[in-house]
């Protein structure tokens, strides 16, 4: 895991996914696959705790949701700014999603 030394108003966390960002950036296809694979089931085991916990109704589409995640971060992706890990950044995205899809699908 790499770490940025403790420098005033820099990030202090894992930061060995930037490289991998940098090259998506750039247009590096394998780079996003990098990516994916790396934290799709996270994403996930995310999901699916969300489920478990959540008085919402949504349904367990887990693959849609974990593409549509990804489909979202990576569309995103020139907005990531490196002041917190990927994962995190990630992982905000996937909870929006998660309950702004159980708001679109809630029963009128």
């Amino acid at each position: 895991m790499s770490k940025v030394k403790n420098e005033p108003g820099g990030y202090h966390g894992d930061t060995s996914d930037f490289p991998t960002i940098d090259r998506a950036l750039a247009g590096e296809q394998s780079a996003y696959e990098e990516l994916f694979e790396k934290y799709q089931k996270r994403i996930l085991n995310l999901f699916r705790r969300l489920m478990n916990n959540s008085t919402a109704n949504c349904e367990d589409d887990s693959e849609d949701f974990v593409q549509e995640t990804f489909a979202l971060a990576f569309s995103k992706l020139h907005t990531f700014k490196k002041r917190a890990s990927f994962y995190t950044w990630l992982y905000k995205i996937a909870v929006n999603a998660f309950f702004m899809s159980c708001r679109r699908k809630k029963p009128d």
